[in-house]
């Protein structure tokens, strides 16, 4: 690999600025003409400046300011990326650069970044932008009535992989019956959705794991919580989720997204860099709104008295529309996870949270009513055993 690499940045057709790794370490500078747009992507740790920042020590960020580390590859594109250099370059996982995997997502990630390569490109670069291609063509002829389509997409991912993919990004129609695997520019008629595969293990057993997120997703919406928009989809005796994606209105991208973990800057696997205490901090730092704050203490309260534990900083996000201003995204990913305590602290404690915790923490942010909070969601979570029959969870499960 060359010792010099760029990318490009762009936001809604403007030039944000230029990420560059010169040899072991990573730059990034704003576009002057963007400064004067007065957008602020990252306003905690990227502050529109006329700078050059350097962010090489955030090992965690794959040496990325967090706004872009956020919108890395998931594990599935970080393998596709990986496996093609591997064995066609005999380049190792670690010698591929975050560069490389942000222009291989290039104008197809989540939010409203965009990412090019420098019109003089590398050998390296023009090996990721194929690679890019080649997904593309992979999906491209797959459109048609659901219960074709689906059971494709999932066994175009599993072969990529050797092993079943959690999940893909599809276009759906909104009748539901047909879908087309994704594209950058959806049909008319078409809306952007991501399925969440049943059945992911090498005998593709169904589980009802996903009808219960289904169903606790229904009982934080009930609870008032703004939660993303979701149905299951049978496939025979597989149960799969689909979420509609927030940050797409047809073809369009309103919104850039930012998860607290990049926001803040902190390694969302290191459970003693974030709390709520910090989180609803940040919230009030970054949307500068009483209602968003309440909206994240309801969605504390959730987690705590539903035993979603899987409650990390990456699973919280912050979305900022053309004008600016920022609020908290829909809830997602909440499902019953009893593990080894919440990721992110309650009062200081990540196990044995009590209601008097959930007050203490009402009382310290001013939050209003956080009696009637707890109470409307404690109805609520009371009946379950409703919203999972409803779906057709088994007795056992329940």
């Amino acid at each position: 690999m060359s010792d010099t690499l760029e990318c490009h940045v762009r936001l809604w057709g403007e030039e944000v600025g230029i990420i560059a790794k010169m040899k072991h370490k990573t730059y990034f500078q704003y576009d002057s003409s963007f400064l004067e747009k007065k957008l602020e992507i990252s306003p905690l740790h990227l502050a529109l400046a006329k700078k050059v920042y350097e962010t090489s020590h955030l090992e965690y960020f794959e040496g990325l300011a967090g706004v872009f580390a956020d919108a890395l590859p998931d594990s599935w594109g970080t393998k596709i990326v990986e496996n093609y250099f591997l064995k066609h370059k005999n380049r190792p996982p670690h010698e591929i650069s975050a560069i490389e995997k942000l222009l291989y997502i290039g104008s197809r990630g989540a939010g409203a970044l965009e990412f090019y390569p420098s019109y003089e490109q590398s050998d390296d670069v023009k090996q990721v932008l194929e690679i890019s291609e080649l997904v593309k063509e992979s999906k491209k002829v797959l459109r048609g009535d659901v219960s074709y389509v689906l059971p494709e997409i999932f066994r175009i991912s599993s072969d990529s992989l050797g092993g079943a993919k959690a999940k893909a990004t599809v276009g759906l129609s909104h009748d539901g019956k047909e879908m087309i695997a994704i594209q950058e520019h959806l049909p008319k008629d078409f809306e952007h959705w991501m399925i969440k595969f049943d059945g992911t293990d090498e005998q593709s057993t169904p589980s009802q794991n996903l009808l219960a997120e289904k169903a606790y997703l229904d009982m934080a919406k009930q609870c008032g919580i703004d939660t993303v928009q979701t149905k299951i989809i049978q496939d025979d005796n597989l149960s799969h989720l689909a979420v509609k994606r927030f940050d797409r209105v047809g073809n369009s991208k309103p919104l850039h997204m930012h998860t607290l973990a990049g926001i803040t800057h902190i390694d969302f696997r290191d459970r003693s860099m974030m709390n709520y205490d910090k989180f609803f901090r940040a919230t009030l730092a970054v949307t500068k709104s009483y209602a968003a704050l309440e909206e994240a203490y309801k969605r504390m309260v959730f987690n705590v008295l539903s035993g979603n534990q899987d409650d990390h900083a990456k699973n919280h996000t912050f979305v900022m529309n053309k004008q600016g201003i920022w609020t908290l995204s829909p809830a997602y990913d909440i499902s019953p996870t009893f593990a080894y305590g919440h990721q992110m602290e309650i009062n200081f404690k990540d196990k044995g949270v009590n209601h008097q915790d959930l007050l203490l923490m009402a009382e310290r942010f001013d939050i209003p009513n956080p009696k009637a909070i707890l109470a409307e969601q404690i109805n609520v979570l009371q009946d379950f055993k409703t919203y999972a029959k409803e779906l057709g969870i088994s007795d056992d499960k329940i």
